[in-house]
């Protein structure tokens, strides 16, 4: 897994000492330190076990500095022109501690040039290129004059070895102290540009997300002014719904109100799904008002809904699991507006059936009242006739069926 922020520095095991001197000054503690074998001569086993080292660090770390010498000829960064590591190559190996133009005049005036890591092992390099003593007088008196080791001062040690080495080739030696600030100045040089690269790298992270947040807060609002439009408690949700998938990559939704410990479902996304009672039971019983869903993938949000209802909503299938809890933060103020607009939709229904009703009992007033009217438009003339009647009816002249 790759470690990111951190910057791994690797160097021939000759240097350890150093390079671990110089970190553990302070001011490195986002450096790691790895190391490669020391062998000075190219070859198919040494080259291995460099090329692993390498693919180790790469593996494990984002930023990766490679310190060397000629030992490293045969190595590169990665063909693809995204380099797994950057080579930083030194002619003689080491010139990470010392001036390279001194190191230059030197072996112009015939010194082989040493390091105290190297001088360590003496005996184990002669050994790995072959060479017994003779052989190393003959090969070290064609080739140089003198021995000079570039002193770090980390080994006490190295000035008794210098001389056991100077005795063993019958070459004179000559040691320079030299320090480690050189060095220092190198890792802190690498360390920054690392550092720098990683901040802008940061920067870029944090702009892009502060793009993606603004498109996010934008489609939000757009449905959000949708919403005060919508007068349909079933539109109020399927906006909710279109808003959760288009922002938060949601596949599943799902709604249900819980009245007296009863959950009865309203809608789901896909359409014909359902919502789990015992996590809608889980998600009541909760301070926070949310709940995670086991799957990883997913959260439940619980609000008032109206009277003893309560209305829980589930939001799955999210497409960055990794960001539910960011999505978390951003579904709880959207689903109070949610609640806000669903209220407003359940307050427009309850108007319409209230205006229903009350143009029902207008028209059964207008109905009583034209009943009214016409009864007593009817009973007028109706009672002048019956008042005729009678009166005909006491006339003595008028007999029999007339009368009747």
């Amino acid at each position: 897994m790759t470690e990111h922020g951190a910057t791994c520095v690797v160097a021939c095991e000759n240097h350890r000492r150093d390079l671990e001197a110089i970190l553990s000054g302070g001011g490195f503690d986002d450096v790691v330190c790895r190391f490669f074998p020391a062998h000075c001569l190219p070859g198919v086993d040494s080259d291995a076990g460099r090329a692993a080292v390498l693919q180790r660090c790469c593996d494990d770390f984002a930023d990766v500095d490679v310190l060397g010498g000629p030992c490293l000829a045969r190595h590169a960064p990665n063909d693809d022109g995204t380099p797994g590591y950057r080579l930083h190559r030194f002619q003689p190996a080491c010139l990470p501690a010392v001036d390279e133009r001194m190191a230059a005049d030197l072996v112009s005036a015939g010194s082989y040039l040493l390091t105290t890591g190297w001088l360590e092992r003496w005996r184990d390099h002669m050994a790995a290129m072959g060479l017994d003593r003779d052989t190393a007088r003959a090969l070290f008196g064609e080739t140089c004059e003198i021995l000079t080791l570039f002193d770090t001062g980390n080994r006490p040690e190295a000035e008794a070895e210098l001389a056991a080495l100077g005795e063993w080739l019958a070459l004179p030696v000559h040691r320079i102290a030299v320090g480690l600030e050189r060095f220092r100045l190198l890792i802190s040089r690498l360390v920054m540009q690392r550092r720098n690269e990683q901040l802008e790298r940061d920067r870029d992270a944090a702009r892009s997300d502060m793009n993606r947040r603004t498109a996010e807060y934008e489609t939000v609002l757009d449905i959000f002014g949708h919403l005060t439009k919508v007068a349909r408690k079933e539109d109020v949700i399927f906006a909710l719904f279109d808003l959760f998938a288009m922002v938060l990559g949601a596949s599943r939704c799902a709604m249900a109100t819980v009245s007296e410990g009863e959950a009865q479902v309203l809608a789901t996304l896909p359409p014909g799904g359902r919502i789990d009672p015992l996590a809608v039971a889980a998600v009541l019983e909760s301070r926070q008002g949310y709940l995670l869903n086991d799957e990883g993938d997913g959260f439940l949000l619980s609000l008032e809904a109206f009277g003893e209802a309560r209305v829980v909503v589930e939001v799955a299938g999210l497409a960055i699991p990794a960001y539910r809890e960011r999505y978390l933060d951003l579904a709880i103020p959207v689903v109070r507006v949610f609640g806000l607009a669903f209220a407003r939709a359940q307050a427009v229904e309850d108007f319409a059936i209230l205006q229903e009703s009350v143009a029902h009992d207008q028209r059964l007033k207008a109905t009583g009242t034209l009943a009214s009217g016409v009864a007593h438009e009817i009973n007028n003339p109706l009672a002048v006739i019956l008042n005729f009647a009678d009166l005909l009816s006491d006339e003595p002249a008028i007999e029999g069926v007339a009368a009747e």
